[in-house]
Order: structure tokens, then sequence, then C-alpha cells
């Protein structure tokens, strides 16, 4: 995509506040009626000089996306990286899941929304390269938290998980912490006072204990 005369510095900042300004307009209005001349007016600038940035509208949502999951990522792999008693480091990382849901509210419901674009939809088109480098990112939060779990039954329990059976229990794990996050986004349950930190604690045991107990087999 064609660059304004910045430093890269300048670009990348630049950009970036594009790609959370369009990820508040999609959380207000949704994906279908985002559009360039609605960023561009957000951010006080012209749709022209918001094409120096990016191309066109799929090109920004992709980007946008991408940037979510490494975000995710990064969060993730801080406490993965850390010197911690495995059980220790599984819980940190499914606390930090729920925290990146609360603080990148906007960047979470284009990740996992169910009408944000994926990879399937772009497919034979131009924009095919940049849409599965996003899915590539988006995959890396998976391997982290299946590498943990064969990571629980190699140095916890002295036990050898297949990878079918650690992608098993990320899936499972993915499915509880994805429900907690989108329940407190809908407010379903009356905001924090239906999700209070003890009702997410035993939730979280929940979620670890069946893990635990198949491991000590």
């Amino acid at each position: 995509m064609p660059r304004p005369s910045r430093n890269p510095q300048e670009v990348i900042a630049v950009q970036r506040e594009i790609l959370d300004q369009a990820t508040i307009l999609i959380s207000q209005d949704g994906v279908d009626a985002l559009s360039m001349r609605k960023i561009a007016k957000a951010m006080n600038m012209t749709a022209a000089n918001l094409y120096n940035y990016f191309e066109n509208r799929e090109e920004l949502i992709l980007y946008a996306q991408a940037r979510g999951y490494e975000m995710l990522f990064e969060a993730m792999d801080v406490i993965f990286q850390q010197d911690l008693p495995t059980l220790e480091k599984g819980r940190a990382m499914m606390e930090q899941y729920l925290q990146f849901g609360d603080k990148h509210a906007h960047y979470y419901d284009l990740m996992f929304g169910i009408t944000s674009p994926r990879y399937v939809d772009y497919v034979g088109t131009k924009l095919e390269n940049i849409a599965y480098a996003q899915k590539e990112v988006a995959l890396k939060v998976a391997d982290i938290a299946t590498l943990l779990i064969s990571e629980m039954g190699d140095k916890v329990y002295n036990t050898t998980m297949s990878k079918e059976e650690a992608h098993l229990y990320t899936v499972k794990v993915w499915c509880g912490l994805h429900g907690l996050v989108c329940l407190r986004h809908s407010r379903f349950l009356g905001g924090q006072e239906g999700l209070s930190s003890h009702v997410v604690k035993r939730i979280l045991d929940d979620l670890i204990t069946p893990l635990e107990k198949n491991l000590q087999k």
C-alpha cells in the first residue's frame, strides 16, 4: 500500500490510530457499515489522506484484525516466557486473556465477531496474501496455548500429551474464556455484578480442573 512522506515510526503510529478508530466504529455500527469516509471523518482527516495509509476498507479491516491478534499474542507470550510454576502460568494466561477482552473490547469484537471477515473470504482475491498473514498471526495465539498445555503434561504430571489432545483442551478452555468475555461485553447478566471476581475464579477453576484430573490419570 502507498506510504505518505513520514518516517516509518510516524507511519506506524498513525496507522495504529486509524485501526483503533476503525474498531470503535465497527463496534458501534458493525463491519458492513464501515467506510473509509467514516473513518476519515472520525480521524479528522480527508479520505484521500486515509488512502495513503491503507489501500481500501477491506485491507484496513484485515490489518485491524491482525493487530488485535498480535496484541493478544504478545500479552500471552509475556506470561509464557516467565519463570513460573506451570499451573500458575496457565491460570495467569487465562486471566490475561480475560483482561485483554475487557481492555481491548473493540478489537476483540472484530477478531471474534461472527460477521467479521475471515481468510476464506479472500481466497482468490488480491488480498489473499494479507488475509493469510492475518490468519497466521491468529494461529500463534492457539499455538502458544497448546504449547502450555503440553508443558503441563510434561513438567507437572510427567505425561506426554498428543498434539490432538493438547489441541482439544486448548479449544475447550478457549470456548470457556470466550464465553466469559462475550457475557461481559453483552452485560446480559447485569454487568460486572453478574460476573464477580469470585464467579470468574470458580469458572477458571472449572476450566483447568478437568485438565489436571486427566493428566493425573
